[in-house]
């Protein structure tokens, strides 16, 4: 098979997370388009009452994570509402907090977050009297010290876009710094909304070193009072927090394995807010009335390798696979048609829809395409799949998905591999495969950095190998747009790119769900799904 523009990028992804795009015919080729059957549910805080009772002070608000984190340090783990995300915004507070509602940012630890005019520089400027719990000053040394040691530590999705766009930082005072950005980025908040804004102690950090992690100091709302691995975190409210004293005395968090255990525990009050991915499980939760946070992680799809000598580097292949996709049947007999499939770069229910079609089920043109392809080189059509077997959703998937491409000409290998490290092993390693199913990671609080980090072809997280120039060049208007329309109307553009390419063969969408009982108030959310508790309490 020919190499079109193929490079080669061997990633090691231990823990990494990829990016959510999707799939579009390309050229003038045609297809009826496909909703997948799946929710079109609107994002954001749901069954929500209008009124709220006075807050109360005590109580233990008991949760249930969706996976227990075996760090609370932000420069080793990305904090998103699927890993420790709640806890550590929780101990860290946040500099900036996303507003999922408006789209934009607003100062939290911070006291003002202002721009010049090309956003290439950023301005912050720190609350006065704001202290760790262990009683030294949040300053502006602090903020550039957590930056630089996510950027060094290079575990998190953000640490090499700091390294990338920050060029010099300045502290003028003790309240502020200035960073100097080496291209125009008008989401840069989104750094001080993540791990980014979330600033330990660096005395804490000097005196654990390694340990941190399992005794992390911050600024925030709550301080570590117990940390049982695989079992259980506790926190106390932290009395000296700047904001006044939370509502809540303590928040327990624990992990109840599998989405029905943790419906059940939630149900039976053994936990009054827990995080479930489950479609199943949030819709019923959302249609029961349970109150929560929906939020979608634009994510999950079928990605093809674009390195040297694979059948999927070439285009036409990969348009093929796209073709030969029954997205409604593939959602049916994986996920009882409850998953949130789409065909396009985003998808209606994001604030990054661009309200372009995107390719349907054709399976005519996916068989002229494959015969194209095996007349043009030596390929006999052979693609070697992988998924996780263990994983029965996708499992099922990648069964239904064999069948439909071996019926337009393909000649399947599907490889059932039983966890996520060899998937990411086989992968992203070795390179072992031609398509490969992968849970990525796109928000809408980060279209930039999730598209740039996996498909920019300078971007060391791109393992699979895609490289466009019209892509870079409009990636890079991306990050410098200054509006939503602007950003909408360059996204549009990338579309097109995507109609032709298909770096990524099917999106999905994840839904994510915080929820919690009527019991529980004042929750509020932010970036990545994560949700504050600053001004949670429990009534009685």
């Amino acid at each position: 098979m020919r190499n079109r523009g193929s490079r080669r990028v061997v990633a090691a992804l231990s823990g990494a997370f990829l990016i959510a795009a999707c799939t579009s015919a390309g050229g003038s080729d045609s297809g009826s388009d496909e909703s997948g059957g799946g929710q079109a549910r609107e994002p954001g805080l749901v069954n929500i009452g209008d009124g709220s009772p006075d807050p109360v002070s005590g109580g233990t608000l008991n949760v249930s994570l969706y996976s227990f984190p075996q760090s609370l340090d932000p420069a080793q783990t990305y904090g998103t509402i699927a890993t420790s995300g709640i806890p550590m915004a929780a101990i860290y507070g946040v500099l900036m907090r996303y507003d999922p509602e408006s789209g934009e940012y607003e100062p939290k630890l911070a006291k003002s977050l202002s721009h010049n005019t090309d956003f290439t520089k950023w301005t912050l400027e720190l609350r006065d009297g704001v202290e760790f719990s262990d009683g030294t000053p949040l300053d502006a040394e602090a903020v550039v010290s957590n930056l630089k040691r996510i950027a060094n530590a290079g575990k998190t999705t953000i640490a090499p876009i700091i390294t990338k766009m920050i060029k010099d930082y300045e502290t003028p005072d003790a309240h502020t710094v200035v960073f100097d950005l080496s291209q125009a980025w008008s989401r840069f908040p989104y750094l001080l909304a993540s791990n980014g804004g979330m600033v330990p102690s660096p005395d804490a950090v000097a005196e654990h070193d390694d340990e941190f992690g399992r005794h992390p100091v911050g600024a925030g709302p709550f301080t570590l009072s117990d940390y049982t691995s695989n079992e259980a975190i506790v926190l106390a409210r932290n009395p000296d927090y700047w904001d006044g004293r939370a509502h809540l005395s303590k928040v327990r968090f624990t992990q109840i394995s599998g989405g029905d255990s943790t419906a059940e525990r939630f149900h039976s009050g053994g936990v009054q807010m827990g995080v479930t991915l489950d479609p199943e499980i949030i819709s019923s939760m959302v249609d029961d009335g349970t109150p929560g946070y929906l939020v979608y992680n634009h994510a999950g799809g079928w990605v093809p390798n674009q390195n040297e000598d694979h059948p999927t580097s070439d285009p036409a292949v990969r348009r093929a696979i796209a073709y030969a996709m029954d997205v409604d049947q593939l959602n049916e007999r994986a996920v009882n048609g409850k998953a949130a499939f789409h065909r396009t770069l985003f998808p209606e229910n994001s604030r990054w829809d661009t309200g372009k079609a995107g390719v349907g089920h054709n399976p005519d043109k996916a068989r002229e395409l494959v015969t194209q392809a095996k007349k043009e080189t030596d390929w006999d059509g052979s693609l070697k799949l992988l998924a996780v077997q263990t994983q029965q959703a996708a499992w099922r998937e990648a069964i239904t998905l064999k069948g439909q491409l071996n019926a337009v000409g393909f000649d399947v290998q599907l490889e059932g591999l039983q966890n996520i490290n060899q998937l990411i092993r086989h992968s992203f390693v070795k390179q072992d495969y031609d398509l490969a199913y992968w849970v990525v990671t796109a928000w809408d609080s980060a279209p930039w950095i999730a598209l740039y980090s996996n498909m920019g072809s300078t971007s060391k997280r791109n393992p699979y190998g895609y490289a466009s120039d019209r892509f870079d060049n409009l990636l890079g208007e991306l990050r410098s747009a200054g509006d939503e329309q602007e950003r909408r109307d360059v996204l549009a553009g990338m579309q097109q790119v995507w109609k032709n390419d298909q770096p990524v063969i099917l999106n999905k969408s994840s839904e994510n769900f915080v929820f919690w009982n009527e019991q529980v108030h004042g929750v509020v959310p932010s970036s990545l799904g994560v949700v504050l508790l600053d001004d949670a309490f429990l009534s009685r």
